[in-house]
């Protein structure tokens, strides 16, 4: 990839900080989930505990208060990278990656997604090697 072609320009309107975007759609995956943030402080523990990972540095693991943190407007908290998939895995939602991976130009599917890129994709293949096999039969015939 060409990172010239690729540069913003000076009067570009794209954030590459998606701190915001990304809490937005933290708080609408909690909302979504139909589980309170205490649950979700409760299971994301439980949920690192059993990987093995530390959970809110200093303290003994996610509080409500560091969630709320982590959801707040302010850019001063947010979610450590270690710990975002063990959220997104408690409230049940890939939302939360979009914004993230949006700034580079990246998108985010789900399983029955890919498998209808990829059924696409065999489609297209599938076109070309007609037209082809056409376009052979006519130069043999």
């Amino acid at each position: 990839m060409d990172l010239k072609s690729e540069q913003l320009s000076l009067f570009s309107n794209k954030s590459l900080d998606p701190t915001s975007k990304v809490k937005e759609a933290m708080r609408q995956a909690i909302k979504q989930s139909e589980l309170s943030r205490e649950e979700v402080a409760h299971r994301m523990n439980e949920l690192a505990k059993i990987e093995g990972i530390k959970a809110g540095g200093r303290t003994s693991g996610i509080s409500l208060n560091l969630l709320d943190k982590w959801l707040s407007q302010s850019a001063d908290h947010v979610i450590p990278l270690k710990l975002f998939p063990i959220f997104c895995v408690v409230v049940k939602s890939i939302d939360p990656l979009r914004p993230l991976l949006g700034t580079a130009n990246a998108f985010v599917v789900t399983n029955q997604e890919w498998k209808l890129l990829e059924w696409g994709k065999l489609q297209k293949q599938k076109r070309n090697l007609i037209k082809k096999e056409k376009q052979l039969a006519e130069d043999v015939f």
